[in-house]
């Protein structure tokens, strides 16, 4: 657990990239509500890839901003992005949409296996529902594609949904190692919250 902060934290390449894309992941993000600030985490976790050859999943996709965000920052990324609404995404050359309803798990186990076999993913995002009912049937079916250094994130956790998150993946699969990140600080989101599931051995 991370504990709440009381200063804003210095921006990041990451930062600035998906701010230009028009992602809220970002502290320099200026939409209509408050911003997450995600990125400055992520960049410490994912620059080493940023020149590999990498698979990166996002489920919720909402416009795509973050989208072209990832794009921009990897140099050889493989990416897809999930949603149940596909109507506002800006499609791309770049990375390929499919249709998902997070909380079919059949339809999450059909989705992974046609993304992730044979090839593992580095980085899995859940940016979709944002409480248990979304996020525990995704993730039972789409940690195993997982690559073994990779990071599954859930993103954007209420208050009053993360002991249930938790609880669910922790019962999906026993063997991950499950992390909260309370990144809130005085004028942040409430919501400035992220679960991080890696394997044991990363």
């Amino acid at each position: 657990m991370v504990r709440t902060r009381t200063v804003k934290p210095q921006p990041t390449d990451l930062c600035r990239i998906m701010a230009k894309h028009g992602s809220d992941k970002s502290p320099l993000w200026t939409g209509k509500r408050k911003s997450h600030d995600y990125t400055v985490l992520y960049d410490e976790l994912f620059s080493k890839w940023r020149e590999d050859a990498i698979t990166v999943v996002e489920c919720g996709v909402h416009t795509g901003a973050s989208l072209g965000g990832w794009k921009e920052y990897f140099y050889k990324v493989r990416l897809y992005g999930l949603d149940i609404d596909l109507s506002r995404c800006r499609e791309s050359m770049q990375w390929l949409c499919v249709p998902l309803d997070q909380t079919n798990a059949e339809q999450a186990k059909r989705t992974m296996r046609f993304i992730g076999s044979p090839v593992e993913c580095q980085i899995i995002v859940d940016d979709g529902l944002h409480n248990p009912s979304g996020a525990i049937p995704f993730f039972t079916e789409a940690f195993p594609y997982l690559a073994k250094d990779g990071y599954y994130v859930v993103e954007d956790v209420k208050p009053k949904h993360l002991e249930a998150t938790v609880a669910g993946m922790k019962a999906s699969h026993p063997e991950a190692r499950i992390t909260v990140h309370d990144r809130r600080y005085p004028g942040s989101k409430y919501d400035n919250i992220l679960i991080i599931a890696t394997h044991e051995s990363n």
